[in-house]
């Protein structure tokens, strides 16, 4: 038996050490989470990049079994101090989620907005907005499964996670599509099944560490200035462009848009694509392409001596 232990953190959270040795976590006095815990020694080479407690979780997961891992079984009064010290330090910095386990984080968070603590009301939308976009993959999972997304907005996400340009062109592109009832969405992958199994007037992106990754882009006369400015997703690797119909055959980046890897073009036009689209991205490596008329074949020709897969659903000759 464990004599108990109380510890106040503020006027709203508290720890009780109980007599079975399992630390809780209350909310006004009243039971919230029992806290379970790894503690592990790493060597420096393994935290060197380790920004949040979840990935030092993640990594303790993944590596358990490694020789540079030892795990160490400590008495549940160490224990029970060990969280009253991180839940202070979490307190002490407004919240941080960066500082506890995303299990913890979100919903101590939500909870205590719920009762009306006012720095977590001020932090909580911002704390997912900012882990969804900086956070690694199963960071993002978590607060997509336990419908932490579904209390924040598309434009607070992007105004809390991204750099004031980039997040600007988004928040442009985004109200645009609306007036066209095109809605965006955003995922975690493009190879997840509600993309692959895509409605007509949806449209995705995906984020990663506060970057825009990958985003499918309607190209037409309302368009054409939003397109200048794609360079300003300056981390964009894959880029699908729906064309529509247009006048301006001038299709040319203020800068041209180095991180592109992948490009794809969907022509849902009569009209011939403008050629001089293709070289605002330099270091293409695969383009996939639905149609095209015949003066776009030598500026193909051109891209595919220069290295880039090109493949196309009516021509064989360009399949990769």
């Amino acid at each position: 038996m464990t004599e108990q232990k109380n510890f106040t953190i503020n006027s709203y959270i508290s720890l009780i050490l109980d007599e079975d040795g399992k630390t809780k976590i209350c909310i006004n006095d009243e039971e919230f989470i029992i806290c379970k815990s790894l503690i592990a020694s790493f060597n420096k080479d393994s935290l060197q990049n380790i920004k949040t407690i979840d990935e030092l979780y993640d990594i303790s997961r993944k590596t358990l079994n490694k020789k540079d891992i030892n795990v160490y079984q400590i008495n549940p009064l160490d224990e029970f101090w060990a969280h009253c010290s991180n839940l202070q330090a979490w307190a002490e910095n407004g919240y941080d989620t960066r500082l506890l386990h995303r299990n913890i984080a979100f919903p101590l968070l939500k909870r205590l907005t719920e009762v009306g603590d006012n720095t977590a009301k001020k932090v909580f939308k911002e704390e997912i907005s900012k882990r969804y976009v900086l956070g690694a993959w199963d960071t993002k999972y978590y607060l997509e499964f336990e419908g932490f997304l579904d209390l924040v907005s598309q434009e607070e996400i992007i105004i809390n996670g991204l750099e004031f340009e980039e997040g600007n062109l988004l928040l442009d592109i985004l109200s645009l599509m609306k007036t066209f009832d095109i809605k965006y969405e955003m995922v975690r992958d493009f190879d997840e099944d509600r993309v692959r199994h895509r409605f007509r007037n949806h449209r995705f992106l995906t984020i990663y560490d506060g970057h825009v990754r990958e985003i499918e882009f309607d190209l037409c006369n309302d368009s054409v200035k939003l397109f200048e400015n794609l360079y300003y997703l300056k981390k964009v690797r894959s880029l699908t462009l729906i064309i529509k119909e247009i006048k301006n055959k001038e299709y040319i980046m203020r800068r041209k848009l180095e991180s592109l890897k992948f490009l794809q073009i969907y022509n849902l036009t009569s009209t011939q694509i403008p050629n001089n689209i293709f070289y605002n991205f330099p270091n293409l490596k695969i383009l996939r392409i639905n149609k095209y008329k015949e003066k776009t074949e030598n500026v193909l020709l051109d891209l595919k001596k220069k290295g880039v897969r090109i493949s196309n659903l009516y021509n064989p000759k360009w399949k990769d």
